[in-house]
């Protein structure tokens, strides 16, 4: 609280640490975008998820919702590693789901897998800053994410550059996701809004946010 000035992620952590600290001076820097060479790879009917394999990330309603779309043309790929891996594993047996649903540990080429898929799904029931979801659409992805605390609402405006569904109601979910499955043209669209990202969270822009505040201190 006898800070000269906070730095919080998002608007919901702002609030938060202004209630806890009763500090004026606190600013919203997003994490930058990190840097990244555009990847011109034949774009593939893959839903794409990335992200550790723990009960925040929610990947095993992700496998349900997928289940309960018209998948018969797409596949989902999970990448991550973490305690749940033999569970969703289980899961993806138990749903009839091996010849859709893919599970695949973290590589350190992770453009080239943005640069193939499609659609982003982010069905988290918490975040922090969802920097793989930043990544996502700066590389074009037409992005589906559950609107939970914190940090999805900072990045996405809905039906514009992505979309937001209210958390935990998965029937909203398996409805937008099938209507994106289905719908290249408003695939596009969300693509074409999602890229801005790039100009709105580039490393310089942050930077000079962060170089500006504690300058002003």
């Amino acid at each position: 609280k006898n800070a000269e000035g906070i730095i919080a992620q998002t608007n919901t952590a702002k609030k938060v640490l202004s209630k806890s600290t009763g500090n004026k001076n606190i600013r919203v820097i997003p994490n930058p975008l990190r840097s990244f060479s555009s990847t011109f790879l034949e774009k593939k009917n893959i839903i794409l998820n990335v992200g550790r394999l723990v009960e925040q990330k929610n990947q095993l309603e992700l496998i349900e919702i997928f289940s309960m779309c018209n998948y018969k043309n797409w596949i989902l790929r999970i990448y991550g590693s973490g305690h749940l891996k033999e569970e969703i594993k289980n899961k993806i047996i138990e749903l009839n789901l091996r010849k859709h649903v893919e599970l695949k540990e973290f590589t350190q080429n992770i453009d080239a897998v943005f640069g193939q898929a499609k659609i982003f799904a982010l069905p988290s029931l918490f975040e922090g800053f969802p920097n793989a979801l930043l990544e996502a659409m700066a590389h074009g992805l037409a992005s589906i994410s559950y609107n939970c605390h914190t940090g999805p609402m900072d990045i996405i405006e809905d039906n514009i550059n992505g979309i937001l569904v209210p958390l935990s109601n998965k029937e909203v979910f398996i409805e937008k996701l099938n209507t994106l499955m289905e719908d290249e043209h408003q695939r596009m669209l969300l693509s074409v809004e999602a890229k801005k990202v790039k100009e709105v969270y580039s490393l310089n822009k942050i930077s000079n946010e962060y170089y500006n505040f504690i300058l002003k201190q």
